[in-house]
């Protein structure tokens, strides 16, 4: 497996990455458990998790150079898994309907590949105008009800973390998990003190399947930049597809830590207190470590049930984080968010956030503007704000050219691309806007957020905003 080290030496590169406006919280120092429990050999998992805390390319790299046959048989599963789903996919086909079976296969194939696959599958299953409904209902699937791990594994980590047999915390007679994410699974337990709680136990190979995982994109990225130097004689040049990668797998790294979700959970409630209907679950700080998580247990059910009425607040909220607080939850699925009998609206897990700065924020609000205007200078400046076009390409101005394509088809030719800090939002507003679609067609999500729009263009916190507004008055 020479190849396998060689790139993994290609790609093992430092690169910039912004300062996070908070401090992560620094992960305790839980002794590894050794030996096998349920289908986990913790002896070979123990060695990532200095691994675990903030996300850091070269370390990671670093240490799976040592491990290529790890990465190489990762590869060869994630490519025959594809293959073997899609040939099954085609086969079935002729068959009728009713009696398919692919969809299952489909949702199977994706949890088994992972935490990271599993990302992608949840946003998938909002969008049934990009996969079909087929595909659509039976991603749906993987919102709560993912293949869960053994419940010795799971009581096994409660008991190393607290210090506890799980009868201690957990219910009598509730031994199964009442929810099964990506990352870890939920159990419904009770306090000594009667209280109901979730308590959310990790995967104990979350952090080696992303870290390998995140290993094998990179891997894979810096060869086909090799090839396409090769084969175009000239360097990519429509984005750092690395550094969108980069950029995943630091959300997902925090998402391995349950101390910095508890942080995010209460700075979310507090950044919209001023909507008066967004609520999230206490924390039991004396039951939670950055392994395992305890909150109260909402009684509730899951929006889908009640989204005509409930669509308005969920929404609004997105909309109102991404132009006037900036931290956005970027894991907004069906999952992730219940109704309570008051009509408050209950956001759940907040491993996965998104910050975005004032001066962006206000360009996004300027966009949302010019859109519904049909206002298309305005619209190709605000790309350029944003990153995501050059300014200049030979010494002339792009987005002025750009606007008259954007009043008719746009061309290849304009290079367009993704700027790594939105791709968690362009999730959370994938996942937002398929829900609010499958029940309402006519939905639009740019008018549902001009409200907030309008007020952050009247109150500008960047200087270029404030200029902007002292011109226009």
């Amino acid at each position: 497996m020479r190849w396998a080290a060689l790139a993994l030496a290609a790609v093992a590169r430092a690169v910039v990455t912004q300062p996070k406006p908070t401090v992560t919280p620094p992960a305790p120092a839980v002794a590894p458990r050794t030996g096998k429990l349920g289908e986990f050999d913790f002896d070979k998992l123990a060695p990532y998790e200095q691994l675990r805390g903030e996300f850091d390319r070269e370390k990671i790299l670093g240490f799976m150079a040592e491990r290529p046959l790890v990465v190489a048989k990762r590869l060869g599963v994630v490519a025959s898994t594809f293959k073997r789903t899609r040939d099954a996919w085609e086969a079935d086909e002729a068959t009728a309907p009713e009696r398919r079976t692919r969809g299952g296969m489909l949702r199977d194939a994706i949890a088994s590949l992972g935490p990271v696959s599993v990302k992608v599958g949840q946003t998938l299953s909002q969008r049934p105008d990009l996969v079909g409904e087929e595909a659509c209902e039976a991603l749906k699937a993987l919102q709560t009800r993912n293949a869960a791990f053994s419940n010795e594994a799971a009581f096994a980590y409660m008991a190393d973390e607290f210090g506890l047999e799980h009868p201690g915390l957990l219910a009598p007679g509730i031994r199964e998990p009442a929810a099964v994410a990506s990352l870890g699974q939920v159990y419904r337990g009770a306090t000594h003190g009667g209280q109901d709680v979730a308590v959310k136990v990790q995967r104990p190979d979350a952090l080696r399947t992303v870290a390998v995982d995140y290993t094998c994109f990179a891997v894979v990225w810096a060869l086909v930049e090799k090839w396409w130097a090769w084969k175009r004689g000239a360097a990519f040049d429509n984005g750092d597809i690395g550094e969108v990668v980069d950029t995943v797998a630091d959300g997902i790294f925090d998402e391995l830590n349950y101390d910095l979700e508890a942080v995010n959970a209460a700075e979310f409630k507090q950044s919209l207190d001023f909507l008066g209907f967004v609520d999230v679950p206490t924390f039991l700080p004396e039951l939670s470590t950055s392994r395992v998580l305890t909150t109260e247990w909402i009684p509730g059910q899951e929006k889908r049930a009640k989204f005509p009425t409930s669509k308005a607040p969920i929404s609004a909220a997105c909309t109102a984080s991404l132009v006037l607080t900036g931290f956005v939850h970027a894991d907004p699925h069906e999952g992730n968010l219940m109704l309570q009998d008051d009509g408050k609206v209950v956001f759940l897990d907040f491993g996965l956030m998104s910050r975005v700065d004032g001066d962006i924020m206000e360009s996004f609000a300027t966009g949302i503007r010019a859109c519904l205007a049909e206002d298309y200078a305005t619209l190709a400046f605000v790309f350029q704000k944003v990153g995501a076009m050059a300014a200049t390409e030979g010494g002339s101005s792009r987005f002025g050219a750009l606007a008259e394509v954007l009043n008719g088809k746009l061309s290849k030719r304009w290079k367009m691309f993704t700027p790594p800090y939105c791709l968690l939002l362009i999730r959370t507003f994938l996942t937002l806007e398929g829900i609010a679609a499958q029940v309402d067609p006519d939905f639009n999500i740019y008018e549902m957020s001009l409200p907030w729009a309008l007020r952050r263009s009247l109150a500008p916190t960047s200087p270029q905003g404030v200029a902007t507004l002292r011109g226009s008055l």
